[in-house]
């Protein structure tokens, strides 16, 4: 599979219990064919401590709504 490059909205995020959570997003563009066990890799702009992106697990797609829950695990 090729390279793409997305913007997307965040939703929401929804806590699981106190080490995980979900982050519900809304790509800005139709979604690819996306498999079980992808992860997608997280750029987070304008941040002092975060230089490189973060690969995230998918969780789940939701191509009628256009988004992907990402499954994250806190870091303390």
């Amino acid at each position: 599979m090729k390279k793409l490059v997305q913007d997307f909205e965040v939703l929401q995020r929804k806590e699981l219990n106190d080490d995980h959570f979900v982050l519900d997003v809304r790509a800005l563009e139709p979604l690819p064919e996306i498999r079980p066990g992808q992860f997608v890799n997280v750029l987070v702009k304008d941040s002092n401590t975060t230089f490189l992106r973060r690969p995230l697990s998918i969780h789940f797609v939701d191509y009628e709504r256009n988004t992907i829950s990402l499954y994250i695990k806190k870091n303390w």
